[in-house]
């Protein structure tokens, strides 16, 4: 098969070739999947830098979710009722990946399509929209009131935004220029915020403790996360998911009990289970691509792997999918 590999990790315009492998086979309690289309993710390029949650025996295979046909398994009751069955997968962080024609992994990282889902909708169905609704779902667990979100004009912030307006769950958003502002005002969010504005901080403080928002979920880091803790009222917790190294003000740790805290979605799925995860899947192609699909920034074959990582950090016009 054709596949997407790193011999090495690094820069992903130097690491990254197309090379012929052999195809892999199942293992106890996995399928094989013939892969349809894969998305570059913010996370995935970090991966391939070798910066992630985990390293992968090299070569590795890059691509962490994507969508595909089952068409054979070595698993259970299950497993076996997803052959010829179109599904979402997640791939395993110990085997290969989803930037290949073939992957095996786990059946229970299969999530089965709606006839209704389109090819590229369930190619992006997993790291993203169950991210939101996990974010959604944590603030309204934890927060007094309503809740703050950096990156809200990427793809995974507009989501958010929309699902916590559907939710009927107060949300402020922070952005880096007036365009993205302009376009989540358009969108119908009240409260968005401009960081480079010279009453940033003022004005998300007033913000925070008129909505009561005490959790912020932040993809920004550095000196973003300790504004983020200082706007908060008492008791705030900032939820890093991204960025650089986060920063938080010891008075503000001391005297005002904030924190700082990770959010990786892979915890998140080892804590609400694999019933978890599916019903939200479930919700996700229910609201379908209107609640949570992104713009088809382009298709591009494995041999153009190179463009394709050129055309990433354009993350808030589309994603980039790659396809076999």
């Amino acid at each position: 098969m054709r596949a997407v590999v790193i011999e090495q990790y690094g820069d992903p315009k130097a690491v990254l070739s197309v090379r012929d492998i052999p195809t892999p086979e199942p293992r106890g309690g996995e399928v094989l999947i013939k892969m349809a289309a894969s998305p570059i993710n913010p996370s995935d390029v970090v991966f391939v830098e070798g910066n992630y949650g985990y390293r992968k025996t090299l070569p590795a295979i890059p691509g962490s979710e994507g969508v595909g046909t089952v068409v054979a398994a070595n698993a259970g009751v299950y497993g076996r009722w997803l052959v010829g069955k179109r599904v979402s997968c997640a791939a395993p962080g110990n085997g290969g990946g989803t930037w290949a024609e073939y992957m095996t992994c786990s059946a229970m990282a299969c999530a089965p399509l709606r006839a209704s889902t389109s090819l590229e909708f369930g190619a992006m169905l997993l790291a993203n929209p169950v991210t939101a609704v996990s974010l959604v779902a944590m603030a309204q667990r934890h927060s007094r009131g309503g809740f703050i979100q950096t990156a809200a004009g990427s793809a995974l912030g507009r989501m958010t935004a929309r699902w916590a307006r559907h939710r009927g769950v107060l949300a402020i958003h922070v952005v880096r220029s007036g365009a993205a502002a302009a376009m989540l005002r358009a969108a119908g969010e009240d409260y968005v915020l401009v960081s480079s504005a010279p009453d940033f901080d003022d004005q998300l403080a007033a913000l925070a403790r008129g909505l009561n928002a005490t959790i912020a979920f932040d993809a920004v880091g550095g000196a973003m996360t300790r504004r983020l803790a200082t706007a908060l009222p008492r008791s705030g917790r900032v939820v890093v998911f991204g960025g650089e190294a986060a920063q938080l003000d010891v008075r503000d740790a001391v005297f005002e009990a904030k924190s700082i805290e990770g959010f990786w979605l892979p915890f998140e799925i080892r804590r609400i289970g694999t019933l978890g995860l599916l019903r939200r899947v479930a919700t996700v192609q229910r609201m379908g691509e209107a609640m949570f699909g992104a713009p088809v920034l382009a298709r591009l074959p494995y041999e153009r792997i190179g463009e394709a990582i050129a055309l990433q950090p354009r993350g808030t016009e589309g994603k980039v999918l790659l396809v076999p």
